[in-house]
């Protein structure tokens, strides 16, 4: 009986010890195994720093299985986050500007990861050789984007009224077709639609870019509620942009090459405008905060949807906990 008894007691220390084993193998493949994140992203130019994070495999790197939830333009990149589709988002001020009047606190930017601008393509057939030849014209742009700043500061620059000129709305894949086909004289956006607004023209375009008129700044965001939550994710996910960085510092070349078969943009386009953009992981809080702030008052002066609304406190959008110090401003 007692032999019965150690024995039954053996066979329950050696199970045991095989659950310990296996729990402990099963923690450390779980350990191992890349945790999985969203990102809604744009696949231009712009988003360089995530588009190479992934190509090159940063993001593996650190950890991380990430999905990009490809988007036309930053405002679509917003809804995603804001719906909860994604857990990161590249968006630009305007989308920070425009969520500000819902009162929508849970969005924050982390960091930017781009300047740029955007610019002006227009038929030279309609009679435009310059700016100010756009008075009267037919311009067509995408509302909460990077474009619309632009567009309102380049009309003052150049002394034209908004009433001298028929401001159309239209989403970002449809300017194109629109300029070509006749329908509109000038589009306001960004690349790639600037090169292949250029491109289906051919020699009947001409082309502004005035960097100075408005710079624009895309920013890695995410919300409050899961931030809280995910805090190592989200260092993981700034160290492996800042090794896109510095690869896209350090090998230009390669950038443009891997860029060229990533959006579908040849080399000699992307080394054009290659120039109008500074790709740098940081949170410079000041310009980037005015860029927002125009953004909100332009609204209430050029939208009836928004003339009565208070301009929002745009100060509590930012979170640069997750950059190094020397990042910050």
């Amino acid at each position: 009986m007692i032999q019965k008894k150690s024995k039954m007691l053996w066979y329950a220390v050696v199970i045991l010890l095989l659950i310990v084993i296996i729990s402990s193998n099963g923690l450390t493949e779980q350990g191992r195994r890349p945790v999985d994140v969203s990102l809604a992203t744009g696949k231009n130019i712009w988003c360089s720093l995530v588009l190479i994070a992934k190509e090159r495999g940063f993001f593996e790197q650190e950890g991380l299985n990430v999905t990009l939830n490809y988007q036309d333009a930053g405002r679509y990149c917003m809804d995603a986050l804001l719906s909860k589709s994604v857990d990161f988002a590249a968006v630009v001020e305007a989308n920070f500007a425009y969520v500000g009047f819902t009162g929508n606190k849970n969005p924050v930017a982390l960091a930017q990861i781009v300047s740029s601008s955007c610019g002006i393509v227009a038929r030279k057939s309609k009679g435009i050789e310059s700016a100010s030849d756009l008075k009267g014209k037919r311009i067509a742009y995408t509302p909460a984007t990077g474009a619309e700043p632009f567009l309102y500061r380049f009309l003052e620059k150049y002394k034209i009224a908004t009433q001298d000129v028929k401001l159309m709305k239209m989403q970002p894949r449809a300017l194109q077709p629109a300029l070509a086909a006749g329908e509109i004289d000038a589009v306001v956006t960004w690349d790639p639609f600037i090169n292949s607004s250029v491109k289906s023209l051919g020699g009947d375009s001409i082309e502004f870019r005035e960097p100075d008129v408005f710079t624009g700044y895309m920013m890695l965001a995410s919300r409050r509620d899961w931030l809280s939550k995910n805090k190592a994710i989200v260092s993981s996910m700034m160290r492996a942009l800042s090794s896109a960085e510095k690869f896209i510092s350090d090998h230009p070349t390669e950038t443009k090459e891997s860029l060229s078969k990533i959006i579908n943009m040849n080399i000699q386009d992307i080394e054009k405008v290659w120039p109008y953009f500074n790709f740098t992981l940081k949170m410079d809080k000041p310009p980037l905060l005015q860029a927002i702030k125009y953004v909100g008052e332009n609204a209430r002066v050029t939208d009836a949807n928004f003339a009565k609304k208070p301009l929002p406190d745009y100060n509590g959008y930012f979170d640069t906990s997750y950059l190094p110090v020397s990042e910050r401003k």
